[in-house]
């Protein structure tokens, strides 16, 4: 687009606003040293902490507080930055000792509904939290049986699925956004496994029901299978499907969970570590995709995300809604060796980002950890390990973007993302004081809050001043279309000028 020249009365025009504006969003720190505490926590080598965004762009955390006998503490970060409590609201006791799972943790509108991992209803009612951090349901979830609560599923409309299991069984209730049960009686699946078993993952299939997707251990891999539960209740498939091969073929590895997520178009995908378990043998991840009616796309083992021949674990996925890609990362080779890498898939399983995909960073081979948002077209990878935490990003094609020091080099372990409001928020445990702290990454690859209205441009993000004015200016005369800010659009005019100058005297929201 080629830029009409600017004049000097357009430029005065712009310099002669007032040099501030109602600053908005400037809770969030902007240093590196000077992160959030979210509440404290004994350290460990554990994963404790869940992290999850809402409707009206919060971030929510929850984790146990101590290694041995404490509570679960719930904490939530407004879009502007502010604490629910300084140190985390303590919302159930946690009497395990050395039990180190993260809680559920599963959004619903503007709220949450938390628990301990693996929590008995039995024991203490589960509770949806609204923005204040009160009880949302006048009546809480509970059940009398000996069952624990293994997974959470929101739906359009503030429904949700809870996901309890007994003994050989998975148990599906739906609740209203009231927390009344809409079903008069429980949904059971049966385990083909037994008793022994785990629920890794539960996905909305679109139509108001849900998939369900559990492994359960053989002696060195483990098997995978796959229910779907309708909108009314019923079971939708005759039959467990089972997506991964059974000895003697491969299963899925038992030192890699496997992972699943929506498809967008009403199925699902499951991606898994191929189980060889000897010497240097390859473990190659997969991915493979469950059809509504039950059906697999691809032929067992699936498709590979990767041909690189070193081991891949720790696979995390997320899905592009407007292309309908996935994207994927994961922990890529062994000890010393360990990196972060990414790749994107289409539906088909055609690998976009090379046959290897993309290197991201190094890992640390124990204390190391990342995790991943797709948002605004970007791949966003944090990765916590010695040397502190750090959010590297990619584009659509996998061209990197920039790096951001979230943290002083110093040990960090169990990162945790979460996209909000146009920006990731990372949240980590701090190894040197025992606490758990975040910070926030703009769109602009700043630290801080998002820009308050369309004319904040410039750092310091959260107010309007002349730094905003002069990266306008600086925009408009390179001819860059962000400061195309009126029709005709394609072009930069008196128009564009007068609408950043309308936009800029309203001031931040």
């Amino acid at each position: 687009m080629k830029a009409a020249r600017t004049t000097l009365g357009q430029i005065t025009a712009i310099t002669l606003l007032g040099a501030s504006s109602t600053a908005a969003h400037t809770d969030w720190p902007t240093s590196p040293s000077d992160p959030i505490v979210l509440g404290s926590t004994e350290f460990s080598f554990g994963d404790r902490l869940a992290i999850a965004s809402t409707d009206d762009h919060a971030v929510w955390f929850a984790w146990q507080d101590s290694y041995c006998v404490g509570s679960i503490r719930l904490q939530r970060l407004s879009s502007s930055g502010e604490l629910l409590t300084p140190i985390g609201l303590p919302i159930q006791d946690d009497p395990t000792c050395g039990f180190l799972m993260p809680p559920v943790l599963a959004p619903i509108g503007t709220g949450v509904l938390a628990t301990r991992a693996l929590a008995a209803p039995s024991e203490g009612p589960v509770l949806l939290y609204d923005p204040t951090g009160a009880p949302a349901w006048a009546n809480p979830f509970d059940d009398d049986r000996p069952r624990a609560l293994v997974g959470a599923v929101r739906f359009a409309g503030s429904d949700s699925l809870l996901i309890t299991q007994g003994f050989g069984t998975l148990h599906a209730d739906r609740l209203a956004p009231d927390g009344l049960r809409v079903w008069t009686k429980q949904t059971t699946v049966p385990s083909p496994s037994g008793a022994n078993f785990d629920l890794f993952a539960a996905v909305p299939d679109d139509t108001g029901g849900a998939y369900l997707f559990w492994d359960s251990p053989l002696t060195y891999t483990r098997l995978i299978y796959a229910a779907r539960i309708n909108a009314d209740g019923s079971i939708a498939w005759e039959e467990i499907v089972r997506p991964v091969e059974a000895p003697p073929g491969v299963p899925s590895s038992r030192h890699s969970s496997p992972i699943a997520i929506g498809d967008g178009q009403g199925g699902a995908y499951i991606f898994y570590t191929h189980g060889f378990e000897t010497g240097t043998t390859p473990a190659p991840i997969y991915m493979q995709r469950v059809h509504p009616d039950g059906s697999l796309a691809f032929p067992k083992p699936g498709v590979r995300v990767s041909l690189d021949t070193r081991r891949q674990f720790d696979v995390q996925a997320t899905l592009d809604t407007v292309t309908s890609d996935i994207l994927v990362t994961w922990r890529d080779g062994q000890y010393d060796e360990s990196e972060a890498r990414a790749q994107r898939l289409t539906p088909a399983g055609q690998r976009l980002w090379g046959d290897h995909g993309i290197y991201v960073a190094p890992l640390h081979p124990t204390t190391g950890s990342f995790d991943t948002v797709w948002i605004d077209s970007r791949l966003s990878v944090a990765v916590a390990g010695t040397l502190g935490v750090r959010l590297h990003t990619f584009d659509a094609n996998g061209s990197g973007i920039g790096v951001v020091d979230a943290s002083p080099p110093a040990p960090s372990a169990f990162v945790r993302a979460a996209a909000s409001d146009g920006g990731v928020v990372l949240a980590w445990q701090r190894a040197g004081d025992d606490v758990m702290v975040a910070q926030r990454v703009n769109r602009f690859q700043q630290l801080g809050g998002p820009p308050c209205a369309a004319p904040d441009l410039a750092a310091p993000f959260g107010s309007l001043n002349f730094f905003d004015i002069a990266e306008y200016i600086a925009m408009f005369n390179s001819g860059d279309s962000g400061a195309d800010f009126a029709p005709p659009f394609g072009s930069l005019n008196f128009f564009d000028v007068a609408s950043f100058i309308a936009a800029y005297n309203a001031g931040c929201p």
